[in-house]
């Protein structure tokens, strides 16, 4: 219930079933719960009063005309008849709540003695009376097919003397379940069709924001996508062509940014070798070192900058991989790496390199720092987890954060010499984000505990 809620096509679905069930329950309240029981009185009324006349007549009448009376009297309402016993099986008993309207009953008869009997409409009836021929049937004016037992019937049999019973058979009012019926099929026929239609026209009309999403989804994992189709409706339109000039300024900004880093990089390279090749002349060795130093320290940045622009600049294409298994070769590589997982194989669409790249940094700086790591691997229903271990002092709270930033390194007392220029971390920061996941640095004491999590495909 909570996701069809959740859903545009759920909630008008919800909004247009309620309101037709309380329309049709106000119909149903107002038209055959208030008027059905003062419609079946008045009906009883009449009903009774043309059989206390029959009764009456009756009793003075013999023979001949006795039998032009009771078939000039019956009708499809009712069907009199004259038979030595009762066909009521059952005295009467009170129909009434008022017992002033039950005297009246009895004295508009005005027989000493009568049996009623009565069979009320079933589900069964209430079909065929609509749905069917069979229902016809009953409404015929002939003794031969009143008496069908499969008929609805209600039978008063009023005493005229020791051999004859007055029996007045008639065609019990529909009950309100009968009239119902109909309208409840009504009901449930209007409910299926506004369902499809619902369910046709929201899915036409979200077909642009599904794929909106998809887009949207891809990007911030770094994909390549194409230019959305702007038709359809004007407000979704103008939605999918904002989204389609974000995506051009984005994708313009980033490529605009890594060539410049690109350029940089590569134009710093001629002139520290320059620099390198003038310094072999300098006399004093203790300055010439220092001199040859700095310069290494820049050459290893410059290759490192170049490095990462190259990254972004290549998108990888993307496959299929099992990812537990790579991470299981990943941990085997090193001694001082253990590895567990929950599930033996598990395949995950991904830039594989980019993936083996994260991880690598990451297993190599806990190992670095941490002397030993741990990896583990593990799925839920909504992400991957993977989380890497090490034994190390840990990282001050208020710079977990700063770590992922580009050429930040958090250990003074490293330098270039150690190859580190502080951009391992942000490298693998940056790919786990191409691929929708996110990556945390927790402090455990000891050691430092880097978890990844990754959307579940």
């Amino acid at each position: 219930m909570k996701s069809l809620t959740r859903s545009i096509s759920g909630q008008l679905i919800l909004l247009i079933a309620g309101t037709v069930l309380l329309s049709q329950l106000l119909i149903m309240f107002i038209f055959f719960i208030r008027v059905d029981d003062r419609s079946d009185e008045y009906e009883d009324y009449f009903i009774i009063q043309q059989i206390a006349a029959v009764y009456q007549r009756a009793q003075s009448a013999s023979g001949e005309k006795r039998q032009l009376l009771l078939e000039f009297s019956s009708s499809a309402e009712v069907l009199f008849s004259i038979t030595p016993a009762p066909i009521g099986k059952s005295h009467f008993k009170l129909h009434f709540q008022d017992p002033d309207e039950t005297q009246w009953f009895v004295k508009q008869l005005g027989a000493k003695e009568f049996y009623v009997s009565e069979k009320n409409p079933s589900f069964k009836d209430m079909w065929s009376f609509w749905f069917s021929d069979k229902m016809e049937e009953c409404f015929s004016d002939t003794d031969q097919t009143r008496t069908l037992e499969n008929c609805p019937y209600r039978v008063y049999s009023l005493y005229l003397n020791s051999n004859e019973w007055l029996n007045a058979r008639i065609m019990p009012p529909p009950d309100a379940g009968v009239l119902l019926l109909p309208v409840m099929f009504d009901a449930f026929l209007m409910l299926l069709g506004i369902t499809i239609a619902v369910i046709f026209t929201v899915r036409r009309i979200t077909a642009p924001l599904r794929r909106l999403s998809e887009a949207a989804s891809k990007l911030g994992r770094g994909e390549q996508i194409e230019l959305l189709n702007t038709d359809g409706l004007r407000e979704l339109s103008s939605t999918t062509q904002a989204f389609n000039l974000m995506h051009e300024r984005l994708t313009r900004f980033i490529q605009d940014r890594t060539k410049m880093l690109a350029a940089i990089s590569h134009d710093l390279r001629t002139p520290i070798t320059s620099l390198r090749l003038n310094t072999e002349f300098i006399r004093d060795q203790e300055l010439r070192e220092k001199m040859i130093g700095i310069l290494e320290d820049m050459q290893i940045i410059v290759e490192a900058c170049l490095s990462f622009s190259r990254q972004e600049i290549t998108e990888e294409k993307i496959k299929t991989i099992d990812l537990a298994q790579t991470l299981e070769n990943l941990a085997e590589d090193s001694t001082h790496i253990s590895f567990s997982s929950t599930i033996r194989a598990y395949d995950y669409s991904c830039r594989s390199v980019n993936i083996k790249r994260a991880i690598r940094n990451l297993l190599e700086n806990a190992v670095k720092y941490g002397n030993k790591a741990h990896m583990s691997f593990a799925k839920n229903n909504e992400q991957i987890v993977i989380t890497i271990q090490d034994q190390g002092q840990g990282i001050p709270e208020d710079r977990l954060e700063e770590m992922f930033e580009p050429f930040v390194r958090l250990d003074e007392a490293r330098n270039t010499q150690s190859g580190s220029v502080g951009l391992g971390l942000s490298i693998a920061r940056t790919i786990i984000h191409k691929h929708g996941g996110t990556i945390e640095a927790v402090n455990t004491w000891p050691g430092l505990k880097m978890i990844i999590q990754l959307p579940v495909q």
